[in-house]
């Protein structure tokens, strides 16, 4: 399995400047915007300027936000316990 999500991080977001996935993730990390992500890993400087991994970024990015604003889960202790 491991080598199926290697895979997948390797996939090109920034086709322009050739930016993987797994590069885009570690700058989702510090980021709240597609320009925030753009100047940390240098995605919508190529030749097109962020119009094919712009889009994709900002779907990357409403992921991140779903994930954060999900409640954790609520764990119910026994009696027992």
């Amino acid at each position: 399995m491991s080598n199926e999500v290697d895979k997948k991080l390797l996939q090109i977001v920034c086709i322009c400047k050739g930016i993987n996935l797994r590069r885009v993730l570690k700058g989702l990390m510090q980021s709240h915007s597609v320009a925030e992500v753009n100047a940390v890993t240098g995605t919508g400087s190529g030749g097109c300027q962020g119009q094919r991994c712009g889009p994709r970024i900002r779907i990357l990015l409403d992921k991140k936000k779903a994930l954060v604003s999900e409640p954790a889960p609520q764990t119910v202790l026994s009696p027992e316990l």
